[in-house]
């Protein structure tokens, strides 16, 4: 029975948010805590700072819980000033290959020998 409903909860798409909040003290750890309590797990996190304000955007990993209703829980906690779902993504996002990009910018020389000697 588990492995079929891991194979319901990985067909379903990642759920993700944009959450705008005030810069105060542990407010972040607020939100995260309330998506962990809720029984969601955060599969992506990136937050940038402008202003006064947070912007947290999440990936969350699936799961039989309600979207819609973790967002509104999200948005009675006292710092947030709101809540948006962006469109759901159907997998594991796809990241770039670093190694691949980070090859093409350096090139390796071979050693040379200094005053005869073997390198």
């Amino acid at each position: 029975m588990s492995d079929q409903s891991s194979n319901q909860s990985q067909a379903r798409p990642n759920t993700r948010f944009d959450i705008r909040l005030n810069a105060s003290e542990g407010a972040l750890v607020r939100t995260l805590g309330l998506i962990q309590r809720r029984g969601f797990t955060v599969g992506a996190l990136d937050m940038r700072t402008r202003g006064s304000q947070l912007r947290v955007r999440l990936e969350l990993a699936p799961c039989g819980r309600c979207p819609e209703i973790l967002a509104r829980q999200i948005l009675r906690l006292h710092d947030v000033a709101a809540v948006d779902r962006l469109k759901d993504r159907a997998g594991p996002r796809r990241r770039p290959q670093l190694g691949r990009a980070l090859a093409g910018l350096f090139t390796i020389r071979p050693r040379v020998a200094v005053d005869g000697a073997e390198a």
